[in-house]
């Protein structure tokens, strides 16, 4: 029995062919480093807001308030991806302040793309966990004192 489904003989337009079954190195599924790098980092970004998330569940309960933390989350994410646009826009003025206008054709605006997605990365998560923490701690009691 061949290794995730092969077919030890299989014939093609009339030809006999043998396909080796044995395990390799080349059929195994390799991990690259970056992508545990890019776990890690998920981890660090993503956790934050997922640890708020369940204080908040578990100090709440189920109720209809605690729809307003997704919508947090996903505010702040928005305000930390328009943040990094300031800040990248502001790079890019400075950089460019006594320079001459760059050359018809020039790469630099896709440079300063690759920048600002960069610090929209980081600033992203930490905007949404930064909201969602406020939301949690100060906007779902004000509510629920209020509704009762």
């Amino acid at each position: 029995m061949g290794h995730w489904g092969f077919v030890k003989n299989a014939t093609v337009n009339g030809q006999q062919s043998t396909l080796n079954t044995q395990p390799s190195s080349t059929l195994l599924i390799k991990i690259p480093m970056h992508l545990s790098v890019i776990i890690a980092l998920l981890l660090l970004f993503l956790g934050p807001s997922l640890w708020i998330g369940y204080q908040a569940f578990m100090r709440f309960g189920g109720t209809w308030m605690l729809l307003l933390l997704p919508i947090a989350w996903l505010v702040g994410l928005f305000m930390g991806a328009i943040a990094s646009m300031f800040v990248t826009g502001i790079l890019e003025w400075l950089s460019n302040l006594n320079q001459p206008p760059a050359e018809s054709g020039s790469m630099g605006g896709v440079a300063w793309l690759g920048i600002w997605l960069v610090i929209a990365l980081i600033t992203s998560p930490f905007f949404a966990a930064v909201s969602t923490c406020l939301t949690a701690n100060f906007l779902l009691p004000a509510l629920r004192r209020y509704y009762g």
